[in-house]
């Protein structure tokens, strides 16, 4: 067929498809014509992620070229336009700071980060016109220590040939996070992290679009935290091993703790409450949930096992202690798949649990 030429466009290029019929078939089917996104000739000198360095460009940050290190002081201030540390610098955020991240601004980091925030002085990064992309920490040599922190209201990183899900991400980079709130994130992920060892003590998540903390091929412990409104799942784990310990999961949109792709999560003395939660606890994909002391309040579904992706398969979940209120379905758990609930063996018989709970 002939395409006018006048109708080449990005847009164009993204969104066109073809319409199509099997012979023989009454379904119409459709897919896209281009399936990846089009590369402009100029990818290399526009994409963000090659940006260089440009600290010096604030005049707030106090850069100290002989001991290198790069610290913002305590105080106000509003950045417009995105931060890219260097990865040579030891970096500092004081107690009291508030970066205020507007029109579409975000914190890149390639160095670890220390937010040096106080029980009485913390540090606040917020968007004040919610097109703050908050911050990233990728390929970090040292570990960041996040204290007394408040993230809030961030959009998620989406730059020239750059995207990413997360509010708050790191990648390949450690973490450790004490006291630290993330509220109102407008993103996928609230917290993101892929590749990364992790400890988190006193974590607070509030009013969370989608999921609450995604954690991606990484290692680490959650403790004494608290997630309350969460649109979609409040901890998501993929091909992880995981600790969680006293932590209450309120009024969550679909699952309260889940467990992907070949995770092993042992959790101990957590709580789901509030309104009407989906699935309180499920293991999928050869995922294995390890369980004790829990209490599961307004659930559809308390325990759930099955296989989502044909690549992996059963998965198993061992419950030592459960108190149930006003569940419909204590649990559901796929053929293959296994339940050891108060050492009473559940064998699994359901088939396609995936498509029956998501359609």
């Amino acid at each position: 067929m002939n395409i006018p030429r006048n109708i080449y466009s990005d847009s164009f290029l993204e969104e066109a498809r073809v319409v199509y019929r099997i012979v023989g078939s009454k379904n119409t089917l459709e897919t896209f014509i281009f399936p990846w996104r089009y590369v402009p000739e100029n990818f290399l000198e526009t994409d963000f992620i090659r940006s260089r360095a440009n600290v010096s460009d604030f005049v707030f940050i106090d850069i100290d070229e002989v001991g290198k290190t790069m610290t913002v002081p305590s105080g106000k201030w509003i950045v417009g336009n995105d931060i890219v540390f260097p990865n040579d610098f030891d970096i500092l955020i004081e107690a009291g700071v508030e970066i205020d991240l507007v029109n579409d601004s975000m914190l890149l980091f390639y160095s670890g980060v220390e937010f040096a925030g106080e029980e009485d002085n913390k540090i606040r990064v917020f968007s004040s016109d919610g097109t703050g992309q908050g911050i990233s920490v990728l390929s970090a040599k040292s570990v960041s220590k996040i204290s007394h922190v408040v993230f809030e209201n961030f959009s998620a990183p989406s730059k020239s040939g750059w995207e990413l899900s997360g509010g708050v991400n790191f990648y390949e980079s450690d973490i450790e996070f004490v006291d630290v709130e993330f509220v109102g994130m407008n993103t996928e992920d609230s917290l993101n992290l892929v590749k990364s060892n992790f400890y988190m003590d006193g974590g607070i998540f509030r009013d969370c679009f989608s999921d609450c903390f995604d954690n991606d091929f990484g290692t680490g412990t959650i403790s004494d935290s608290y997630f309350v409104n969460c649109g979609n799942d409040c901890l998501d784990f993929s091909g992880s091993e995981i600790v969680v310990n006293n932590v209450t999961l309120e009024n969550i949109g679909d699952k309260g703790i889940s467990a992907g792709e070949n995770s092993v999560v042992s959790a101990r003395d957590i709580v789901v409450s509030g309104n009407f939660t989906f699935i309180a606890f499920a293991s999928k994909d050869f995922s294995s949930l390890f369980l004790t002391n829990v209490e599961i309040n307004n659930a559809e579904y308390g325990f759930v096992a099955y296989e989502k992706k044909a690549e992996f398969g059963p998965s198993n979940i061992v419950v030592d202690g459960v108190v149930f209120s006003s569940v419909d379905n204590e649990y559901f758990i796929e053929k293959e798949s296994k339940l050891k609930l108060n050492d009473i063996i559940v064998l699994g018989s359901e088939k396609n649990v995936y498509e029956k709970l998501y359609g």
